[in-house]
């Protein structure tokens, strides 16, 4: 792998530039995409724009800093038809553990919650292939999951230790698909756990 094809530590700490348009205004930040010179290069027969709205910074970030070189990476590996079914194969994973998430969360006794502290992010996303597509809705539904966690745990009705049990499986088959994708090594739990900064995972 060369240094071009790395990505940034996933610390998702916040950004200073972007914190301070969080104290600026309620309304939604429009948030940069990286790496879109990656997809411009590339000559692919889907080319869709989407301007999409996510209401959690952690998943926000991580589209940010993701969506462009790892949709490059796997609309070149994916022209091999059987690398594609084992990309399918993660991605599939992926989308299972977010419904899995999702019905977890409807069950929860944890009522209405108040949601006017956040400061959704607009996204401009350009899609080359149908799994990312598929990624992309995945992605959705994770960032209304973690919206439920982060406030649970804010009326502390949660904590965060249960927090992090709740969505780790889902980033630990993000990161399974993301390397699928990216043809890069498969690496162990805790070197994930640690890589992503999952359990310093912030409602900012």
């Amino acid at each position: 792998m060369t240094t071009e094809d790395s990505t940034a530590p996933a610390t998702l700490n916040a950004d200073d530039e972007l914190d301070m348009e969080l104290e600026r205004t309620v309304d939604p930040v429009i948030v940069q995409m990286k790496n879109e010179d990656r997809i411009t290069k590339l000559r692919a027969k889907l080319r869709a724009e989407a301007t999409i709205t996510m209401r959690t910074s952690p998943i926000s970030r991580v589209l940010r800093r993701d969506w462009n070189i790892v949709s490059a990476k796997l609309f070149l590996n994916s022209i091999e038809t059987d690398y594609q079914q084992q990309i399918r194969r993660d991605l599939d994973e992926l989308h299972w553990q977010v419904d899995d998430l999702l019905e977890q969360l409807k069950v929860m006794p944890i009522g209405k919650l108040d949601t006017s502290w956040m400061v959704p992010r607009q996204l401009d996303v350009k899609v080359i292939h149908p799994l990312t597509a598929s990624w992309l809705r995945a992605f959705r539904n994770f960032d209304r999951c973690f919206e439920i966690l982060i406030n649970a745990e804010r009326s502390q009705l949660i904590t965060r230790k249960q927090r992090f049990a709740f969505s780790a499986p889902v980033q630990l088959a993000y990161f399974s698909f993301k390397a699928t994708a990216m043809k890069l090594p498969l690496k162990t739990t805790d070197e994930l756990l640690s890589e992503a900064g999952i359990a310093e995972l912030q409602p900012a």
